[in-house]
């Protein structure tokens, strides 16, 4: 794949299944290389919800895999979690924490926007990082991220703290994470 299309930059990346409570992703190992953003993400049909000790597991072991750059959709109520303890582990190991615009429109996920408000309250406090995702399925929905960027604003998040506020930012997120510097965007580090 390119890095460019139409004058367009590409990173290329992935939004994982987490597995089970080991934080197993359905990637193999061998993908990482020709990967720069990797997502993981909680979906029903692939792990069954089931108790907050297993979810909060799950997340600090797919963190600890060193295999994930930042984790997605956090809010979704069907899988509570021990957020202190998830978003304090991200910090550490530099994981981002994805503020879902989708999961705030009260369509998917029904009940996040409360669990996201509470998970960006406490982010901030910590101080992870943010990244900002519009879950779009459908072309229209690309690029929408008015109430992600909304709570953040309403919880002060400093602008440095959001990757997605800036190409640079963003970059240079990905060297922290131990990624290989990408030679076609030299000029945007």
């Amino acid at each position: 794949m390119p890095r460019f299309l139409h004058e367009v930059g590409i990173l290329r990346g992935v939004e994982a299944n987490t597995l089970n409570v080991k934080g197993e992703i359905d990637l193999p190992p061998s993908s990482d290389q020709h990967l720069d953003w990797v997502i993981a993400s909680f979906h029903e049909p692939v792990f069954k919800p089931t108790t907050e000790v297993e979810h909060t597991a799950a997340l600090i072991n797919a963190i600890k895999s060193g295999r994930v750059d930042v984790l997605g959709h956090l809010g979704n109520p069907n899988y509570p979690f021990d957020m202190e303890q998830v978003l304090r582990c991200a910090k550490e190991h530099n994981v981002a924490v994805e503020v879902n615009n989708t999961s705030l429109t009260g369509k998917s996920r029904k009940g996040s926007d409360s669990r996201c408000d509470r998970i960006v309250e406490l982010g901030k406090e910590i101080g992870v990082y943010f990244t900002t995702g519009s879950d779009a399925h459908f072309s229209e929905e690309i690029s929408k991220l008015e109430l992600a960027i909304a709570l953040l604003e309403k919880h002060g998040v400093e602008e440095e703290k959001i990757l997605t506020t800036s190409t640079s930012r963003f970059l240079n997120f990905l060297l922290l994470r131990g990624k290989a510097k990408i030679p076609e965007f030299e000029a945007l580090y």
